[in-house]
């Protein structure tokens, strides 16, 4: 990683400390908005799509954000960040015309993209520089996800409440909690806290959001390791490392498969397991089956794409028999003929082609350069960032696009760009010194 690449013109050197240029006035009140803006999110309306009262609010911010601090947005990460998703909206529209998709599909499929770039770009403009803004706006997803619960819950949560209704906000509250100064200083506390939440996640069966809090805990409890240190292992010792990774995560699979089979988690979830890793290919496959039929829609058309809101009921045909090839149950017929994905970049690439894929395959990049760098950064964020890292990352490669995703996607990517580079500027300043 070159350092010199990350530098961001037209910003002074900076360091993970906050800055006390305004006042302790004006910083309350933009600390407070910060985290009004996401809990307006269980305020929808029906307008091209579902659009939320959140979005309204930065898109009315982004003018002036422009005006006064959008100089931020040439720095080489978000400005890369910008031409990639610009190229992203502009295949989708190609790709739209040569389908001939429909007025309904592509206005949805269009304004998707351009709202996550443009929430994007009021987001960082609004938080860059402001290391308690970022707090202060994860705060504010996590009680606007326990609002829409109450208010405005979907479709999903009487059946099951805390893996599409509050369970995300009260693992994302409990990972900021960890961040209060008095519990930061217990040097494993963090990490054990935020591994109880990935067995209670498990447990209620919310599996990715309980393997990502075993991925968060384990990175916080190995960069506490006072003899550890990865930046300086050889090649063949980071070898090492990831064979042994791949057999930890052999390990835990096998692990969580003998308690859901003894009937720890309930009979519920030991049903779905067996459902689910019937087949050849193992749970993974049984869980995102979906990969099978976008997966064939790629090869199909790696290219062009098959438009915004793509439909074609042979993909869904192709999963199910996929999933009986592989001798896994047959789990029904899709309802929809929407092209199966469950995958940010999946879909984007289903929908969009190849340059759909390039942007959030930069974001996977983008992640991994934030982990290395924050795991050796001084910041009280370092939770914060881990947790939405690799909840990103899962949901880049298993999770499905939504509407709200266009908010919280944005966040979290500017929440990469600003630590990588305060991580780099840190690094950069110590030399000097």
């Amino acid at each position: 990683m070159n350092p010199e690449k990350l530098t961001e013109p037209f910003v002074t050197p900076a360091v993970w400390k906050q800055s006390g240029t305004r006042s302790s006035r004006s910083d309350f009140f933009g600390n407070a908005f910060a985290c009004v803006i996401p809990m307006l999110m269980f305020v929808e309306m029906d307008l091209v799509g579902r659009l939320f009262l959140s979005e309204i609010l930065l898109l009315c911010m982004l003018p002036f954000l422009l005006w006064t601090r959008g100089r931020l947005l040439l720095a080489p990460l978000p400005r890369k960040l910008m031409l990639l998703g610009g190229a992203w909206l502009l295949a989708q529209m190609v790709t739209d015309v040569i389908r001939d998709a429909p007025l309904e599909d592509w206005s949805r499929g269009w304004s998707k993209i351009a709202f996550l770039l443009l929430n994007f770009s009021a987001i960082y403009l609004y938080l860059n520089g402001k290391e308690k803004r970022f707090f202060w706006f994860a705060v504010g997803i996590a009680l606007g996800q326990i609002l829409a619960y109450f208010l405005n819950p979907n479709v999903f949560v009487e059946n099951y409440p805390w893996k599409f209704g509050y369970g995300m906000a009260i693992t994302f509250l409990v990972v900021l909690v960890s961040q209060i100064k008095v519990l930061e200083k217990k040097k494993l506390f963090q990490s054990f806290i935020i591994l109880g939440m990935g067995i209670l996640n498990f447990y209620l069966d919310f599996r990715s959001l309980g393997l990502v809090c075993l991925l968060t805990g384990g990175f916080l409890l190995v960069r506490k390791s006072n003899g550890f240190d990865f930046r300086k292992l050889k090649r063949s010792e980071v070898a090492m490392l990831i064979l042994l990774g791949g057999v930890a995560l052999y390990g835990i699979t096998a692990l969580y498969g003998y308690t859901v089979n003894a009937g720890w988690f309930g009979e519920e979830v030991r049903d779905k397991y067996l459902l689910q890793s019937s087949g050849d290919m193992g749970i993974m496959v049984g869980g995102r089956s979906e990969i099978l039929a976008s997966g064939q829609a790629v090869i199909d058309s790696p290219i062009i794409g098959h438009g915004s809101w793509a439909k074609d009921q042979k993909y869904a045909d192709i999963m199910a028999y996929g999933l009986l090839q592989h001798g896994y149950q047959f789990q029904g017929m899709s309802e929809s003929d929407l092209i199966p994905s469950h995958s940010y970049m999946m879909g984007a690439w289903v929908e969009a082609g190849f340059v759909g894929a390039i942007f959030w395959f930069w974001g996977l990049m983008l992640i991994v350069r934030t982990l290395i760098a924050t795991y050796g950064a001084n910041s009280s964020l370092v939770p914060l960032i881990a947790f939405v890292a690799f909840n990103l990352l899962w949901n880049i490669l298993f999770s499905p696009f939504g509407a709200e995703g266009r908010l919280y996607a944005a966040y979290d990517l500017s929440l990469m760009i600003f630590a990588l580079t305060l991580s780099i500027r840190s690094i950069k300043t110590k030399r000097l010194v």
